[in-house]
């Protein structure tokens, strides 16, 4: 079982440093995507800040799947770390087992005899089962002192006060840090009469460890308002620090492809056909039940098919033409909710009011239209102002 746990977590870890290198490699992309525009792009172009916040929302979207692949790797790497040391334990347990039984095999009646002296002898000179041979020799098997058993692992920093009751009297002893010398110390005090009852006492009061010298004060109280809730980066010297959990990334899930390269989106992945209401959410939210990331970031090379890729320019126009009226009443909210989104389109949904060639006479409601249909609708729109600036500059030129 042990060497099953130890195997996962190395397959785990290797996961994770792919997953890692792939969000790397990204992160660099997404970076030399920004010079590049930030080289090739003027100032005065018409569409250059659009394309900048999509640039830079990709740049803040892959740094979440970095820092969220680097702390998976680093929670990978401790528990390879604690089932490499569970199963070091565990091997040392059973061998210590295994002498453990045959020095008692070839004790006999020798341990029996040697009992009222071990009981008289003081605490450090009574040897523990795991180091006695017949000759008196220690056992080729030995634990070492710095790898301690599962079962030492298990027991508490501050161990309570228990009270034997002996036949002869009651006895006050505290369990002492080292395991062999608790064992030696309940063996002399219960090698001269038998143990009637066990009463156990209080734990003693909470005590506060100093971060500097790692030392137990019991009589010093518990700081009020010396203790600050800071990074590991930003421990101060002589401060118990709580260390805040680390904010997980939001969206952490990735597709493998042929070219074993991790990307966002399946590789057989289709645009839907939906409303611009839900098509707006997730555009700038993602897909939580598909647990995809914001649409705002998928670009061309995320899609395998020349069908699909049109489809994205097609999406790509629509959303930018909602995000270009939203900025300029201010609305526009970093990182958005779902409900966030809804007030977006909201409070825009009035200037992007159409009339379908259908229904000329009533404006059709905006988030009740598919994307695909408004994505021409605003087309022929534009379309037809190019062409009445065109007459109108025409006129004047007459004129």
């Amino acid at each position: 079982m042990a060497a099953e746990q130890l195997q996962a977590a190395r397959e785990a870890l290797a996961r994770a440093d792919a997953d890692a290198a792939y969000w790397m490699a990204q992160y660099r992309r997404s970076v030399e995507d920004v010079r590049a525009w930030v080289e090739a792009a003027r100032a005065d172009e018409r569409e250059s800040a659009s394309h900048y916040r999509l640039l830079q929302q990709t740049l803040q979207d892959t740094r979440y799947g970095l820092d969220y692949s680097v702390r998976c790797a680093s929670d990978a790497r401790q528990e390879l770390a604690s089932a490499r040391q569970f199963y070091l334990n565990l091997l040392g347990s059973k061998a210590a087992d295994a002498c453990d039984v045959g020095a008692t095999d070839a004790l006999g009646t020798e341990a029996m005899t040697s009992t009222t002296a071990t009981a008289t002898a003081p605490p450090s000179a009574s040897p523990s089962a795991l180091n006695r041979s017949p000759g008196g020799s220690t056992a080729p098997f030995r634990i070492r002192t710095n790898a301690p058993t599962p079962s030492l692992l298990m027991q508490p920093l501050l161990a309570p006060t228990n009270i034997l009751k002996l036949g002869n009297g009651s006895i006050q002893e505290s369990l002492p840090p080292s395991a062999g010398a608790a064992a030696a110390a309940v063996e002399a005090a219960t090698a001269t009469a038998p143990v009637d009852a066990v009463q156990e006492v209080p734990p003693p009061a909470r005590q506060v460890v100093d971060a500097r010298t790692f030392t137990v004060n019991p009589s010093q109280p518990r700081p009020a308002t010396e203790v600050r809730r800071v990074s590991p980066l930003k421990r101060g010297a002589g401060e118990t620090v709580y260390v805040v959990p680390p904010k997980r990334a939001k969206y952490p899930r990735a597709f493998k492809w042929d070219d074993y390269i991790m990307h966002h989106f399946p590789k057989d992945y289709t645009l839907p056909v939906c409303t611009l209401s839900t098509m707006w959410a997730y555009w700038v939210c993602g897909d939580p039940i598909a647990k995809y990331p914001p649409f705002r970031i998928l670009i061309a090379p995320e899609l395998e098919e020349a069908k699909t890729k049109r489809m994205l320019s097609a999406l790509r126009f629509v959303m930018l033409e909602i995000e270009t009226r939203v900025l300029a009443i201010g609305a526009w909210v970093n990182n958005p909710t779902p409900e966030d989104a809804a007030k977006m389109l909201e409070a825009v949904k009035d200037s992007v009011a159409v009339r379908p060639p259908a229904k000329r006479g009533e404006l059709q409601p905006v988030e009740q239209l598919q994307w695909t249909s408004l994505c021409r609708i605003i087309r022929g729109q534009k379309k037809t102002m190019n062409e009445d600036e065109e007459e109108l500059e025409e006129e004047e030129d007459y004129r």
